[in-house]
């Protein structure tokens, strides 16, 4: 399968997404787009984004292609569990997936989330409900959970 890149302009920041065909494989952060190629497989994910970041989606329903263990894909689709706008911390994780003693293993499973935004890991905060640990940075997440908050508020009007 051939590999494409394409960047999109979140309100956040840049946002470098990888597919292999018309599967999402990576979103990551970056600080500034670098070329991108013309693969019309990826227009789908970029416009479900656009749909998230516009208010207008509460769920991105797009095909993935995950690289991971085991374990890690396991952790990931608990991750999509996850309502939107809720919380849960690293041990609430571990607790679904039946071991509490997993929460170092869950925590670095979602460390290693190859799909920012769409796995929502920014969920996923401290026992304490502090929020720690985000490959994008701690304001990128706080920055999520509020826009996602902001969105319910507004929705029950």
């Amino acid at each position: 399968m051939r590999k494409s890149v394409v960047h999109f302009q979140s309100p956040m920041g840049w946002l470098r997404i990888e597919g292999h065909g018309s599967m999402l494989s990576r979103i990551e952060f970056v600080d500034e787009p670098t070329r991108d190629d013309d693969d019309h497989n990826l227009h789908r994910i970029l416009h479900a984004l656009a749909l998230f970041f516009n208010g207008n989606a509460t769920t991105l329903d797009v095909p993935m292609h995950l690289d991971g263990t085991h374990f890690q894909q396991t952790v990931w689709e608990e991750l999509m569990r996850i309502p939107f706008a809720k919380t849960v911390s690293y041990e609430d994780v571990a607790r679904q997936l039946g071991d509490i003693k997993l929460t170092r293993a869950v925590a670095s499973a979602i460390a290693k989330n190859p799909i920012a935004i769409l796995i929502p890991c920014h969920r996923v905060i401290g026992k304490d409900g502090t929020y720690v640990g985000y490959s994008g940075g701690v304001q990128r997440k706080r920055w999520l959970l509020d826009f996602e908050h902001q969105y319910v508020q507004l929705s029950l009007l």
